[in-house]
């Protein structure tokens, strides 16, 4: 059976064709290699009240034997002379890793496979030609592909660019050439530099602006962008790199990009508030991770019963009792570790009272606990309103806070700082900062079927604590400071309200200097120090500027281990004051701007002035793991710009979030729901419960993670056990996954933490805080709407076959393709309406047809027949 292929060697142009699962796409590396990608089959994963032996595993492994034999490929061409007899590749290269994962111990944690199989063949294929692929029974159902090459509208995995786009004014704007081709390594050619590229048009095709390819690093020589143990030369890319420029266009419209005889990127925007998107997703990625509350249908559809509330949570499933809540006097700066684990008779044996008002923290991936690090999360949030208030509004998230008034960031913020305002212990210290749930023996673990809202356990709320009244008293300062000095427009009504935040801020101030203990010295120190920044930033009582200053001649001044778990937000904040602040220490404020501007620089930006790998900013020596793939680190940089002025550190941000916006090497726009090529499976408990195919929006997961990640065993010489280590993942991959460069390592695992989890302090809040501060003052671009679809199933006039037809429509922009699927199993694409697909009735029933429309913009519905 022959199958004619469109732009992305999928899309056929007649239907009543099948196309195998087997084949999942065809498209051009470069003129004269192509690659084939194979798809094993897929996982069914368990559900509600299922356990991972329910988990069940779809697969037809492809014979890699045959598929690496260059004697079953054969190209041929009626029209292309070098090509009218069939061709053989002259070289063949092969990659492969799992994409779909299994919690089956039963049958030992089987993985369904994709591979990439790339075919050089020996003279370059012309725009313009037919051509055909003949495969020699490799896949299930057809041996002959046929395409036009047009490197217009064949998208090609060699191109990188951001799947949003780019503001009008940037300066900086760049998409990237460069692949790695697994067992053969990293792509490589002699005439790429020099070949024009073109902007083009999404939607009438024409060119808009043209330029040429230039180098921008070379694998061999560049220096490393990360770890060079963890990635095969400390490359992120593993292959050169090669650039297009065209930071000279900046007329607002929708465009990709095409590099001469190889292809075209995903389409992007140029649109002054083009950043909008990210930060609405990010941004209600915060609020889909709330505890304690009802997720109703008019905020979201990712809907879900209240969870771990002591008003209204019940214990367990069917319970008529609530959600017990137990407060231990053990304070959270007493634990030896984060988690507790190691003290839990001690904690457990500490237990002084019940809670029926302790709720409304924030959950992560994998686990249902709070945690003092979440403290990062309003922090985030309130420094990106302080730097940018103009680009953010009320009622902009809808999230149940919209329409009070004040700037849904500033609500999102307040979420934290408001539950522990609630939680005032007898003495007046604030407890809560650590939330356990996992200490009952009944925990529900993953793999068991239980959501949060269905715990059967009891949650221990932490002690009072001086090291979280300090984090509260600058966070609860910091949030009224916000909407006094930085809000326009606020009723009466809000600014009256403000006066009890900022006397419970002064009242867990005071609490915190009575009640440290002299062995708290070192815990509570950076967190007196952003206290004492902020009271002064909003009293001008220079007794704290002092206080502040002792801190900062101590320890510091000279230091070397500043971080966002320490001092970096007191000096942010007290390097934002004004230059004629009452009372301002002007040799201070300039010792301080200036460490901040050289955190800035140490942090991002002279990775990026050293040619690191995309122009993403980050440390070249920090480990690669949670998130340093996925996230725009350019916090430092936009506060480093708003101390100066210069530009450069604006456009370093700019440049890192290209990189996570999908301008890196697998096109991957790391926020779930949004973009083209979004991640399809992450860590999450909840959702893999809530009868929804898509995780919730908004999340950047962990991402690429290198070899002995935290879940390795002691013993196991970082082999992975199961699928709950990514080493599992790492030892399953083709070639040996120390040769892979590490940002293509990644899975779509939904099991394992150390790639597929995250957390709302690590990965979501700061990828919030540095879109929000890129989009545009007063912007009010609205989010993207997904598109709507109904599906209709039939039998045709003969009785033969069934008749799938869709209904598509988008409010907000066009039909990009419908793609049905039988069985889970890819069938056909179409590009144009009417959207029909034919096939043939078997002698087997089948047992599912769903329908993924997809819009211009990257958003989907799945529509399935009833």
């Amino acid at each position: 059976m022959k199958i004619s292929l469109g732009i992305t060697l999928l899309f056929l142009t007649f239907p009543y064709y099948v196309i195998s699962s087997n084949i999942v796409e065809i498209q051009p590396v470069d003129r004269h290699i192509l690659v084939v990608r194979f798809d094993d089959g897929y996982v069914r994963n368990h559900g509600y009240h299922e356990t991972g032996v329910n988990d069940t595993v779809f697969r037809d492994p492809l014979d890699i034997g045959k598929a690496v034999n260059i004697l079953n490929y054969s190209l041929t061409s009626k029209n292309d002379q070098d090509y009218t007899k069939g061709v053989n590749p002259k070289m063949i290269s092969r990659k492969s890793k799992p994409t779909e994962f299994s919690w089956n111990k039963v049958e030992n944690y089987p993985v369904v496979m994709e591979h990439w199989i790339y075919l050089e063949f020996p003279f370059p294929l012309k725009a313009g030609m037919n051509y055909e692929l003949k495969v020699n029974n490799l896949a299930e159902y057809i041996n002959e592909f046929s395409f036009l090459f047009d490197p217009f509208s064949m998208l090609s995995p060699s191109i990188h660019v951001n799947q949003l786009g780019f503001i009008p004014e940037s300066e900086k704007k760049f998409a990237y050439i460069s692949h790695w081709m697994g067992d053969r390594g990293g792509f490589e050619s002699n005439d790429i530099n020099g070949r024009a590229f073109y902007l083009v048009s999404s939607v009438n095709s024409k060119v808009v602006y043209n330029g040429i390819v230039r180098k921008f690093s070379d694998f061999q020589t560049a220096r490393p962008d990360v770890p060079v143990n963890e990635s095969i030369r400390g490359s992120m890319s593993g292959a050169d790199i090669w650039a297009c420029d065209f930071s000279a266009y900046g007329k607002p419209g929708e465009y990709r990009i095409v590099v001469e005889g190889m292809g075209c990127s995903y389409d992007f925007e140029i649109d002054a508030d083009i950043y909008r998107d990210a930060f609405y997703f990010s941004c209600r990625g915060l609020f889909h991770q709330r505890s304690g509350i009802e997720r109703e249908a008019k905020y979201t559809k990712w809907t879900r019963p209240a969870d771990h509330n002591p008003k209204i949570t019940p214990e367990y499933y069917g319970a008529s009792s609530k959600h017990r809540v137990y407060l231990t006097s053990i304070r959270n700066s007493d634990l030896t570790d984060e988690s507790g684990h190691n003290q839990k008779e001690k904690i457990l044996n500490s237990i002084i009272d019940t809670l029926d008002n302790c709720w409304g923290f924030y959950h992560d991936a994998g686990d249902w606990d709070g945690y003092s690090s979440h403290i990062r999360v309003p922090r985030e949030l309130l420094m990106a309103y302080e730097i940018a208030p103009e680009n953010f509004s009320d009622g902009e998230l809808n999230i149940p806070e919209s329409g009070n008034g004040i700037p849904d960031i500033l609500d999102e913020a307040a979420w934290l700082i408001n539950y522990f305002r609630r939680n005032v212990g007898k003495t007046g210290g604030i407890f809560g900062d650590r939330i356990h749930t996992e200490f009952c023996d009944s925990f529900p673990m993953i793999g068991m079927g239980i959501p949060s809202w269905e715990d059967p356990g009891f949650s221990i709320a932490f002690g009072e604590d001086p090291r979280l009244s300090y984090d509260f008293a600058a966070l609860a300062i910091e949030y009224s400071w916000c909407l006094k000095n930085k809000t326009k427009g606020l009723k009466k009504a809000i600014l009256d309200s403000l006066s009890d935040y900022e006397e419970a801020a002064y009242s867990a101030y005071r609490w915190a200097e009575s009640n440290t203990l002299p062995e708290d010295s070192a815990k509570v120190i950076a967190s007196r120090a952003t206290a004492d920044v902020w009271i002064y930033k909003m009293t001008g009582d220079i007794k704290f500027q002092e206080s502040f200053s002792a801190i900062f001649k101590q320890k510091i001044k000279g230091s070397n281990r500043l971080g966002e778990y320490n001092f970096i937000w007191a000096l942010y904040s007290y390097a934002l004051l004004p230059e004629y602040f009452t009372g301002l220490d002007k040799e201070l404020w300039k010792e301080v701007r200036a460490i901040v501007v050289d955190y800035a620089q140490n942090r991002v930006t002279n990775a990026i002035d050293a040619g690191r790998g995309f122009r993403a900013g980050g440390n070249p020596s920090a480990r690669a793991l949670q998130g340093s793939a996925t996230i725009p680190y350019a916090m430092p940089a936009l506060v480093a710009w708003k101390i100066t002025g210069i530009r450069k550190y604006f456009n370093v941000a700019q440049t890192s979030a290209d990189y996570a916006l999908g301008g890196n090497p697998l096109n991957t726009l790391w926020l779930t729901g949004l973009g083209d090529n979004p991640p399809k499976h992450i860590m999450n408990l909840d959702s893999y419960y809530d009868n929804i195919e898509d995780p919730i929006p908004g999340i950047a997961p962990y991402g690429p993670c290198p070899r002995c990640d935290w879940m390795s065993r002691p013993g196991d010489s970082c082999r992975g056990a199961g699928p709950w280590d990514n080493d599992y993942a790492l030892d399953n991959v083709y070639p040996a996954s120390s040769l892979w460069p590490i940002h293509e390592l990644w899975f779509d695992n939904p099991y394992s933490p150390p790639s597929g989890e995250y957390t709302v302090h690590q990965t979501v809040a700061p990828s919030a805080a540095v879109y929000g501060m890129l989009c545009q003052q007063g912007g009010k671009r609205k989010p993207n709407q997904p598109p709507v679809a109904s599906i209709k199933q039939s039998v045709n006039s003969d009785g033969s076959a069934i008749v799938l037809e869709v209904r598509a429509g988008d409010s907000d922009g066009r039909i990009e393709r419908v793609e049905f699927y039988v069985d889970h199993k890819l069938r056909y694409i179409d590009k144009s309406p009417p959207y029909r697909f034919e096939f043939l009735k078997g002698n087997e029933p089948f047992r599912t047809a769903e329908t993924k429309v997809f819009d211009n913009k990257g958003a989907r519905t799945v529509a399935r027949n009833q």
